[in-house]
C-alpha cells in the first residue's frame, strides 16, 4: 500500500520501546499480546504518552471486549480475518480522523493563547451552558481558577446583582441563565445587563461591562458561548468614597478591659510603611479589620481594593492581583489569613497588629495567619526588626532602658522582655547572635530570625 513499516513487536513492552525510537504515525494493535500487557493496556499508554492513533485488531467481537477497547478511543476497529480492501480503508480513515484532529487541538491552543493574552475576562462554556475555558483575567476577577471552573455551570461562575442590592440580597439582575438562554436560541449578541455587578467566589461584588457571543460551527449550528466583560471604566464608580475615623468604630485596643496593650510601634516597621500606601487604601484596610472584629456586614471599596464582610465571609482583595486576605473561625478564634507576597501585606501586618492580631503560623499556601491574643496586663508591645529588639536587650535604645531617678542611670530591661512565640507570650531567657542572625531562648524553646526580621515582643509593665 506504500506505508513504511516502523517495526513489528510482539509483547507490549517491546511495542513501547519500539514506539518511543521511532515515533511512527499509525499503530496496529492486536488486543491480545504476549507478556503482561494487553492490547487495550498498551494503547492507554500510547494514547497517553505519544498521542499515536490506534487501530485494534481482534478475533473477539464480544461486546465486553469492544466497550473496554473502546474506552481508549481508538481510531479504527478490524475483526479478523479481514482483506487488504479493509485494512486500507481503515488505515485511511484513522490518518485522516488523526490529522484533523491535531489540526483542530492546534486551532484550539490558538485561540486559547489568543484569549489569555487579551485585557478582558473571557468565560466559554458548550451547547449546554457548561464552562470550557476561562481566560487568567476571568480567574482573577471572578475567583475561579480553570480547574475549579472546568464543566461547572456558568451560572455557578457568574453571577451578577445591581448595584443598590446589599450583599445580603442574592435576587440575580438579568440572570447569566437568561443571557445564555438567548444565545443558545438564536441570538447572535446579548449585551451584560446595565447596573451588574459582578459576584466573585468570596463574594465581593465589582461593577462590570461586557456581552455574550453565539460560537458556531460553519454550518451555523451554535456550539456554545463566550462571555467577554471588564470592569466599568466609564461610569461613575458604584463604590462610596470611604471615610474612616477610629472614634466611629471601637478597636479592641480601644476597650476598656485590664488587657488594654500600649502601642508603641517603631517608624521603621509601621509609620514608613504605612505611609507608603495611599490614604484611602489605609482606611479601607482599617474600616475592613474593624468590621471582622466587630463581625458587622459591610462593604468597601476604593480604585485599587475592595472588602467585604457579610454572611460569614469576610475578604479583602486587590483589583490587581484577586485576593489578598480573608477572616475564618480557627478554634473558635477570629483568625486572618494574609498573603505574604501580596503588595498589600506591610499594611495588612501593621494594621493587623495594631489591633491586637499577632502572627502565630506560616502556611503552607504563602499565608500568614494572624490571631487576635491578649497581652500581659500593662505590657508596652513593639512591632520591630530583630538589630531593634537586640538594641533593647543590650540597653541601647531609648524605649529599652528603665531611668532609676535617684542614681541618674539606665540599665537594660532584661526581665521585662517578652516575645510573641507562635501565639504565647514568652519571656526572653537569653538573646545572642547565631550565623548572622538573632537566636533568642525562651522557657518555651527557640526563636531563629534575621537581623532583619520583624519581630512582636514587649517590656512588661514596670
Amino acid at each position: 500500500m506504500g506505508y513504511g513499516v516502523a517495526g513489528n513487536a510482539a509483547s507490549g513492552e517491546a511495542a513501547l520501546r519500539k514506539i518511543a525510537d521511532n515515533r511512527p504515525d499509525l499503530v496496529l494493535m492486536d488486543i491480545h499480546l504476549k507478556g503482561d500487557m494487553t492490547g487495550i493496556e498498551v494503547s492507554e499508554k500510547i494514547q497517553s504518552d505519544f498521542q499515536i492513533p490506534v487501530v485494534y485488531l481482534t478475533a473477539n467481537a464480544d461486546s465486553a471486549t469492544f466497550r473496554e477497547a473502546n474506552q481508549t478511543g481508538p481510531y479504527g476497529y478490524l475483526l479478523k480475518p479481514f482483506g487488504e480492501k479493509e485494512l486500507g480503508i481503515a488505515i485511511e480513515i484513522a490518518l485522516n480522523k488523526h490529522q484533523q484532529e491535531t489540526a483542530v487541538k492546534s486551532s484550539e491552543s490558538w485561540y486559547a493563547t489568543a484569549f489569555q493574552s487579551i485585557h478582558e475576562s473571557v468565560i466559554a462554556t458548550d451547547s449546554e451552558g457548561r464552562v470550557v475555558f476561562i481566560n487568567a483575567f476571568a480567574e482573577s476577577m471572578t475567583g475561579w481558577r480553570l480547574a475549579e471552573a472546568i464543566d461547572q455551570p456558568l451560572a455557578d461562575v457568574l453571577t451578577f446583582q445591581q448595584k443598590s442590592q446589599s450583599l445580603a440580597n442574592t435576587e440575580d439582575l438579568g440572570s447569566v441563565d437568561s443571557i445564555l438562554e438567548a444565545i443558545l436560541a438564536g441570538s447572535s449578541v446579548v449585551a451584560l445587563p446595565d447596573e451588574a455587578m459582578l459576584m466573585t467566589k468570596f463574594s465581593e461584588q465589582i461593577a462590570v461591562e461586557g456581552n455574550a457571543t453565539a460560537i458556531r460551527e460553519t454550518s451555523g449550528r451554535i456550539i456554545g458561548s463566550i462571555f467577554t466583560f471588564r470592569e466599568e471604566q466609564h461610569k461613575p464608580s458604584a463604590y462610596p468614597k470611604l471615610v474612616y475615623s477610629s472614634a466611629s468604630k471601637p478597636t479592641p485596643t480601644e476597650d476598656k478591659g485590664k488587657n488594654k496593650a500600649q502601642s508603641a510601634f517603631k517608624n521603621s516597621a509601621t509609620d514608613d510603611a504605612v505611609s507608603a500606601y495611599c490614604v484611602e487604601d489605609v482606611d479601607l484596610v482599617k474600616a475592613f479589620v474593624t468590621a471582622f472584629i466587630n463581625q458587622e456586614d459591610a462593604f468597601f471599596s476604593t480604585s485599587n481594593l475592595v472588602a467585604s464582610s457579610g454572611e460569614g465571609v469576610t475578604t479583602l482583595s486587590a483589583r490587581s492581583e484577586g485576593m489578598v486576605a480573608k477572616v475564618v473561625l480557627v478554634n473558635d478564634k477570629l483568625t486572618a489569613e494574609v498573603k505574604q507576597d501580596s503588595e498589600y501585606w506591610m499594611l495588612l501586618r501593621c494594621i493587623l497588629i495594631e489591633n491586637r492580631f499577632f502572627p502565630v503560623s506560616r502556611r503552607t499556601n504563602g499565608c500568614c495567619r494572624y490571631q487576635h491574643l491578649e497581652v500581659p496586663e500593662g505590657c508596652r508591645i513593639y512591632h520591630t526588626s530583630g538589630t531593634e529588639l537586640m538594641e533593647a536587650w543590650y540597653g541601647n535604645a531609648s524605649y529599652g532602658h528603665e531611668i532609676n531617678s535617684s542614681l541618674g542611670l539606665a540599665r537594660p530591661l532584661r526581665e521585662k522582655l517578652v516575645v510573641l512565640r507562635r501565639d504565647k507570650w514568652c519571656s526572653i531567657k537569653a538573646l545572642g547572635t547565631s550565623n548572622g542572625g538573632l537566636q533568642i531562648k525562651t522557657i518555651l524553646g527557640e526563636i531563629f530570625v534575621s537581623a532583619d526580621d520583624s519581630l512582636v515582643w514587649g517590656v512588661r509593665k514596670l
